[in-house]
């Protein structure tokens, strides 16, 4: 639960945001929505990170559910996620 609020905290405040930390509790959150909320957090406000994200993220994820994301985002959230496809 802790790792749940740290990675809603860093999402929701900028300042706070921290890709190594993050990196390290999203694996550990205990709801497995917030690994989506970060899919879209990554898109918008890191996309250059986001491969990295998905790396992290790849046994945890269902990847049809991030791809759907992906393409729902738009085409150029399609190309920020050509290496994690």
């Amino acid at each position: 639960k802790q790792f749940d609020n740290a990675v809603n905290v860093m999402m929701e405040r900028s300042p706070a945001f921290d890709n190594d930390l993050f990196l390290d509790s999203i694996v550990k959150v205990r709801n497995a929505e917030i690994m989506y909320k970060a899919v879209n957090f990554y898109l918008t406000t890191h996309p250059l990170l986001f491969s990295r994200l998905m790396e992290v993220m790849e046994e945890h994820v269902d990847h049809s559910r991030v791809v759907s994301q992906l393409s729902r985002t738009g085409d150029w959230a399609l190309q920020v996620g050509q290496d994690y496809m």
